[in-house]
Protein backbone atom coordinates (compact mmCIF):
# COMPACT_ATOMS: atom_id res chain seq x y z
CA UNK A 1 0.00 0.00 0.00
CA UNK A 2 1.23 3.28 -1.01
CA UNK A 3 1.41 5.78 1.58
CA UNK A 4 -0.38 9.28 0.29
CA UNK A 5 1.39 11.25 3.28
CA UNK A 6 4.84 13.02 2.59
CA UNK A 7 6.83 15.00 4.79
CA UNK A 8 9.27 17.54 3.92
CA UNK A 9 11.84 19.22 5.86
CA UNK A 10 11.24 22.97 5.23
CA UNK A 11 12.39 26.43 6.80
CA UNK A 12 10.67 28.31 9.74
CA UNK A 13 9.36 30.82 7.87
CA UNK A 14 8.79 29.08 4.26
CA UNK A 15 5.38 29.39 2.95
CA UNK A 16 4.38 25.71 3.18
CA UNK A 17 5.52 25.78 7.26
CA UNK A 18 2.53 28.89 7.62
CA UNK A 19 0.33 27.46 5.64
CA UNK A 20 -1.54 25.93 8.00
CA UNK A 21 -1.57 28.14 11.00
CA UNK A 22 -3.33 30.93 8.22
CA UNK A 23 -5.99 28.28 7.46
CA UNK A 24 -6.72 26.89 11.30
CA UNK A 25 -6.82 30.54 13.05
CA UNK A 26 -8.06 33.78 12.75
CA UNK A 27 -5.55 36.70 12.01
CA UNK A 28 -6.01 37.85 15.45
CA UNK A 29 -4.99 34.54 16.97
CA UNK A 30 -2.41 34.32 14.68
CA UNK A 31 0.28 36.16 17.14
CA UNK A 32 -0.40 34.52 20.08
CA UNK A 33 0.40 30.70 18.16
CA UNK A 34 3.69 29.15 19.19
CA UNK A 35 6.75 29.68 16.81
CA UNK A 36 10.03 27.78 16.03
CA UNK A 37 13.16 29.26 17.64
CA UNK A 38 16.14 29.01 16.70
CA UNK A 39 18.37 27.75 19.72
CA UNK A 40 18.76 23.80 20.15
CA UNK A 41 16.46 23.48 16.77
CA UNK A 42 16.96 20.57 14.83
CA UNK A 43 14.43 21.21 11.65
CA UNK A 44 10.50 21.91 11.02
CA UNK A 45 9.07 19.74 9.15
CA UNK A 46 5.85 19.74 6.89
CA UNK A 47 3.17 16.64 6.33
CA UNK A 48 1.47 16.62 2.80
CA UNK A 49 -1.46 14.85 1.35
CA UNK A 50 -1.27 14.95 -1.98
CA UNK A 51 -0.44 18.69 -2.57
CA UNK A 52 -2.12 19.75 1.02
CA UNK A 53 -0.39 20.60 4.34
CA UNK A 54 -2.08 18.66 7.18
CA UNK A 55 0.21 19.12 9.55
CA UNK A 56 3.63 20.77 10.89
CA UNK A 57 6.11 20.10 13.99
CA UNK A 58 9.57 21.04 14.56
CA UNK A 59 12.25 19.57 16.83
CA UNK A 60 14.97 20.10 19.04
CA UNK A 61 17.51 18.80 20.73
CA UNK A 62 18.16 20.69 24.11
CA UNK A 63 21.04 18.84 26.15
CA UNK A 64 20.75 20.20 29.17
CA UNK A 65 16.76 18.11 29.33
CA UNK A 66 16.92 14.88 30.19
CA UNK A 67 14.83 12.81 32.97
CA UNK A 68 16.37 9.32 33.91
CA UNK A 69 19.82 10.68 31.78
CA UNK A 70 18.32 9.31 28.75
CA UNK A 71 18.37 11.54 25.58
CA UNK A 72 15.33 13.51 25.15
CA UNK A 73 13.99 15.29 21.82
CA UNK A 74 11.35 18.18 21.99
CA UNK A 75 8.71 19.05 19.66
CA UNK A 76 7.16 22.40 18.88
CA UNK A 77 5.01 24.20 16.96
CA UNK A 78 2.60 21.00 16.62
CA UNK A 79 -0.05 22.05 14.07
CA UNK A 80 -2.06 19.37 12.79
CA UNK A 81 -6.17 19.41 10.66
CA UNK A 82 -8.73 17.36 12.99
CA UNK A 83 -8.40 14.26 12.11
CA UNK A 84 -6.97 11.17 14.59
CA UNK A 85 -5.80 9.36 11.55
CA UNK A 86 -3.42 12.42 9.75
CA UNK A 87 -2.18 12.83 13.94
CA UNK A 88 -0.82 9.86 14.04
CA UNK A 89 0.91 9.86 10.99
CA UNK A 90 2.49 13.08 11.90
CA UNK A 91 3.78 11.60 15.36
CA UNK A 92 4.57 8.41 13.25
CA UNK A 93 6.77 10.62 11.99
CA UNK A 94 8.14 12.73 14.62
CA UNK A 95 8.89 9.57 16.65
CA UNK A 96 10.88 8.21 13.28
CA UNK A 97 12.93 11.34 13.19
CA UNK A 98 13.04 11.15 17.15
CA UNK A 99 14.23 7.92 16.67
CA UNK A 100 17.29 8.55 13.99
CA UNK A 101 18.68 11.09 15.96
CA UNK A 102 19.79 8.60 19.07
CA UNK A 103 16.40 9.50 21.47
CA UNK A 104 14.39 7.11 23.50
CA UNK A 105 11.84 9.80 24.23
CA UNK A 106 10.23 12.68 23.34
CA UNK A 107 8.69 16.07 25.93
CA UNK A 108 5.95 18.25 24.02
CA UNK A 109 4.96 20.87 23.28
CA UNK A 110 8.28 22.92 23.99
CA UNK A 111 9.78 25.35 21.94
CA UNK A 112 13.67 24.03 22.91
CA UNK A 113 12.91 25.24 26.65
CA UNK A 114 11.06 26.21 29.02
CA UNK A 115 12.02 29.73 28.30
CA UNK A 116 9.42 29.29 25.76
CA UNK A 117 6.42 28.18 24.44
CA UNK A 118 5.34 25.13 25.93
CA UNK A 119 2.46 23.25 27.32
CA UNK A 120 -1.26 22.52 26.12
CA UNK A 121 -4.19 24.23 27.43
CA UNK A 122 -7.11 21.42 28.39
CA UNK A 123 -9.63 23.98 30.09
CA UNK A 124 -12.30 25.72 28.33
CA UNK A 125 -12.23 28.99 29.76
CA UNK A 126 -11.67 32.01 27.97
CA UNK A 127 -7.81 32.27 26.87
CA UNK A 128 -5.41 35.15 29.03
CA UNK A 129 -3.08 37.69 27.53
CA UNK A 130 0.64 35.54 27.36
CA UNK A 131 -1.09 32.07 26.97
CA UNK A 132 -0.42 30.19 23.53
CA UNK A 133 -3.33 29.37 21.52
CA UNK A 134 -3.82 26.09 19.79
CA UNK A 135 -6.32 24.22 18.38
CA UNK A 136 -8.38 22.20 21.35
CA UNK A 137 -7.56 18.75 20.31
CA UNK A 138 -4.15 18.84 20.25
CA UNK A 139 -3.69 16.89 23.94
CA UNK A 140 -5.79 14.47 21.79
CA UNK A 141 -3.91 14.05 19.54
CA UNK A 142 -0.75 13.63 21.32
CA UNK A 143 -2.82 11.03 24.11
CA UNK A 144 -3.95 8.92 21.26
CA UNK A 145 -0.20 8.39 19.31
CA UNK A 146 1.18 7.19 22.74
CA UNK A 147 2.40 10.31 24.66
CA UNK A 148 1.43 10.27 28.34
CA UNK A 149 1.11 13.46 30.68
CA UNK A 150 4.63 13.88 32.22
CA UNK A 151 3.51 17.21 34.20
CA UNK A 152 0.52 19.28 35.32
CA UNK A 153 0.35 22.76 35.54
CA UNK A 154 -2.50 25.24 36.78
CA UNK A 155 -3.53 28.51 36.39
CA UNK A 156 -5.84 29.94 39.15
CA UNK A 157 -8.01 32.96 39.44
CA UNK A 158 -8.73 35.05 42.59
CA UNK A 159 -12.40 36.66 41.35
CA UNK A 160 -12.10 39.18 44.12
CA UNK A 161 -8.72 41.16 45.05
CA UNK A 162 -8.70 42.36 48.51
CA UNK A 163 -5.41 43.59 50.56
CA UNK A 164 -4.97 42.06 53.79
CA UNK A 165 -3.73 45.52 55.87
CA UNK A 166 -2.28 43.68 59.03
CA UNK A 167 -0.44 41.05 56.67
CA UNK A 168 0.94 44.02 54.54
CA UNK A 169 2.32 45.86 57.28
CA UNK A 170 3.95 42.69 59.31
CA UNK A 171 5.86 41.90 56.44
CA UNK A 172 6.58 45.47 55.53
CA UNK A 173 8.13 46.17 58.76
CA UNK A 174 10.36 42.74 58.24
CA UNK A 175 11.54 44.29 54.62
CA UNK A 176 12.56 47.48 55.83
CA UNK A 177 14.56 45.46 58.81
CA UNK A 178 16.26 43.86 56.20
CA UNK A 179 16.99 47.03 54.56
CA UNK A 180 15.21 45.58 51.49
CA UNK A 181 14.44 48.35 49.08
CA UNK A 182 11.09 47.27 46.94
CA UNK A 183 10.87 49.69 43.80
CA UNK A 184 9.26 49.39 40.45
CA UNK A 185 11.00 48.24 36.81
CA UNK A 186 12.33 51.48 35.01
CA UNK A 187 10.93 51.37 31.78
CA UNK A 188 13.34 54.04 30.49
CA UNK A 189 16.14 52.12 31.37
CA UNK A 190 14.08 48.33 30.26
CA UNK A 191 16.96 46.63 28.52
CA UNK A 192 19.18 47.36 31.22
CA UNK A 193 16.40 46.03 33.57
CA UNK A 194 15.90 42.78 31.59
CA UNK A 195 19.35 41.61 31.55
CA UNK A 196 19.71 42.16 35.58
CA UNK A 197 16.26 39.92 35.17
CA UNK A 198 17.94 37.42 33.59
CA UNK A 199 20.72 36.96 34.85
CA UNK A 200 19.15 36.63 37.96
CA UNK A 201 16.25 34.63 36.94
CA UNK A 202 19.21 31.70 35.77
CA UNK A 203 19.97 31.50 39.74
CA UNK A 204 16.25 31.75 40.95
CA UNK A 205 15.01 28.63 38.49
CA UNK A 206 18.07 27.08 38.64
CA UNK A 207 16.13 24.36 40.99
CA UNK A 208 12.64 24.33 38.93
CA UNK A 209 11.72 21.22 36.75
CA UNK A 210 13.61 20.80 33.15
CA UNK A 211 15.50 24.19 33.88
CA UNK A 212 17.91 25.10 31.32
CA UNK A 213 20.27 27.94 31.16
CA UNK A 214 19.27 31.23 29.02
CA UNK A 215 21.35 34.24 28.07
CA UNK A 216 20.62 37.10 29.45
CA UNK A 217 20.84 38.42 26.38
CA UNK A 218 18.02 36.32 24.57
CA UNK A 219 15.97 37.07 27.67
CA UNK A 220 15.93 40.69 26.93
CA UNK A 221 15.39 40.23 23.44
CA UNK A 222 11.94 37.93 24.19
CA UNK A 223 10.60 40.46 26.68
CA UNK A 224 11.79 43.67 25.07
CA UNK A 225 9.03 43.13 22.54
CA UNK A 226 6.32 43.64 24.92
CA UNK A 227 7.26 47.00 26.77
CA UNK A 228 4.32 48.70 25.21
CA UNK A 229 2.29 46.53 27.20
CA UNK A 230 4.20 46.82 30.49
CA UNK A 231 2.61 48.89 33.20
CA UNK A 232 5.79 49.28 35.08
CA UNK A 233 3.95 50.21 38.54
CA UNK A 234 3.09 46.17 38.25
CA UNK A 235 6.42 45.09 38.03
CA UNK A 236 8.66 44.81 41.52
CA UNK A 237 12.03 44.47 41.83
CA UNK A 238 13.55 43.81 45.33
CA UNK A 239 17.30 44.70 46.37
CA UNK A 240 19.16 44.51 49.10
CA UNK A 241 21.70 47.38 50.38
CA UNK A 242 24.37 46.23 48.01
CA UNK A 243 21.92 46.74 45.09
CA UNK A 244 21.97 42.82 44.32
CA UNK A 245 18.17 41.46 43.35
CA UNK A 246 16.74 39.13 46.01
CA UNK A 247 13.55 39.14 44.18
CA UNK A 248 10.95 39.91 41.30
CA UNK A 249 7.62 40.23 40.52
CA UNK A 250 5.89 40.23 36.85
CA UNK A 251 2.84 41.06 36.64
CA UNK A 252 0.71 42.53 33.53
CA UNK A 253 -3.20 43.18 32.27
CA UNK A 254 -5.16 40.74 30.74
CA UNK A 255 -5.26 42.74 27.58
CA UNK A 256 -7.55 39.29 26.54
CA UNK A 257 -10.15 40.98 29.14
CA UNK A 258 -12.80 43.21 27.04
CA UNK A 259 -13.71 44.23 30.80
CA UNK A 260 -10.26 45.22 31.52
CA UNK A 261 -10.63 43.87 35.02
CA UNK A 262 -8.40 40.98 35.15
CA UNK A 263 -4.23 41.05 35.44
CA UNK A 264 -1.73 38.26 35.37
CA UNK A 265 0.41 37.15 37.87
CA UNK A 266 2.64 35.91 35.29
CA UNK A 267 6.05 35.50 37.12
CA UNK A 268 7.74 35.44 40.82
CA UNK A 269 11.16 34.61 42.23
CA UNK A 270 13.03 35.25 45.41
CA UNK A 271 16.34 34.02 46.22
CA UNK A 272 16.11 30.78 48.90
CA UNK A 273 17.48 32.82 51.82
CA UNK A 274 15.73 32.71 55.18
CA UNK A 275 15.90 36.30 55.76
CA UNK A 276 13.65 36.88 52.57
CA UNK A 277 11.33 34.71 54.16
CA UNK A 278 7.40 36.17 53.61
CA UNK A 279 8.41 38.06 50.71
CA UNK A 280 6.97 36.82 48.06
CA UNK A 281 3.47 37.34 50.08
CA UNK A 282 4.23 40.99 50.74
CA UNK A 283 5.18 41.74 47.09
CA UNK A 284 1.47 39.89 46.30
CA UNK A 285 0.23 42.41 48.60
CA UNK A 286 1.34 45.50 47.38
CA UNK A 287 0.52 44.30 44.17
CA UNK A 288 -2.60 43.95 44.85
CA UNK A 289 -2.69 47.61 46.19
CA UNK A 290 -1.49 48.52 43.14
CA UNK A 291 -3.89 46.60 41.42
CA UNK A 292 -6.98 48.25 42.69
CA UNK A 293 -5.79 51.48 42.42
CA UNK A 294 -5.56 50.86 38.52
CA UNK A 295 -8.96 49.68 38.92
CA UNK A 296 -8.40 46.33 38.66
CA UNK A 297 -10.44 43.49 40.42
CA UNK A 298 -9.30 39.83 39.73
CA UNK A 299 -5.81 38.02 38.73
CA UNK A 300 -5.15 35.42 37.46
CA UNK A 301 -2.30 33.58 38.78
CA UNK A 302 -0.82 31.92 35.94
CA UNK A 303 1.32 28.19 34.86
CA UNK A 304 2.24 26.99 38.58
CA UNK A 305 3.48 23.58 38.76
CA UNK A 306 1.16 21.94 40.67
CA UNK A 307 3.59 20.70 43.26
CA UNK A 308 5.52 23.83 43.31
CA UNK A 309 5.10 26.03 46.61
CA UNK A 310 3.61 29.33 44.24
CA UNK A 311 0.32 26.79 44.28
CA UNK A 312 0.37 27.58 48.19
CA UNK A 313 1.13 31.48 47.95
CA UNK A 314 -2.02 31.52 45.42
CA UNK A 315 -4.28 29.73 48.02
CA UNK A 316 -3.27 32.06 50.58
CA UNK A 317 -4.60 34.91 48.03
CA UNK A 318 -7.88 33.32 47.95
CA UNK A 319 -7.51 32.02 44.01
CA UNK A 320 -9.37 29.37 42.70
CA UNK A 321 -8.70 26.40 39.89
CA UNK A 322 -9.28 28.40 36.34
CA UNK A 323 -7.39 26.29 33.81
CA UNK A 324 -5.08 23.10 33.85
CA UNK A 325 -2.26 22.96 31.43
CA UNK A 326 -0.16 19.51 30.40
CA UNK A 327 3.12 18.84 29.64
CA UNK A 328 3.63 14.90 27.87
CA UNK A 329 5.91 13.03 27.00
CA UNK A 330 5.94 9.30 25.05
CA UNK A 331 8.51 6.50 24.95
CA UNK A 332 10.11 5.29 22.30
Amino acid sequence: MINKYNLHTVDSTSESFLDLPNRIYSKSEIPHTSKPKEKHLIGCYVLFDTELVVGRFALYDNPTIKISDEKTILIGSYECINDIEVSKELIKRVKEKALELGASQIIGPMEGSTWQNYRFTISDEPKFFTEMIHQPYYPNHFLKSGFKVLKSYSSTIDSKIEVNENRLMKFEKRVNDQNLVVRNIDLNNFKNELLRIGDFCNSAFKSNYLFSELDSTLFSDKYVSIKDYVKEELLYIVEDSEGEMQGFLFCIPNYFDEKGESIIVKSMAILPKRNLAGLGIYLGEIMYKKALELGFTKAIHAYMIDENKSIGLSNRFNAEKYKTHHLYICKL
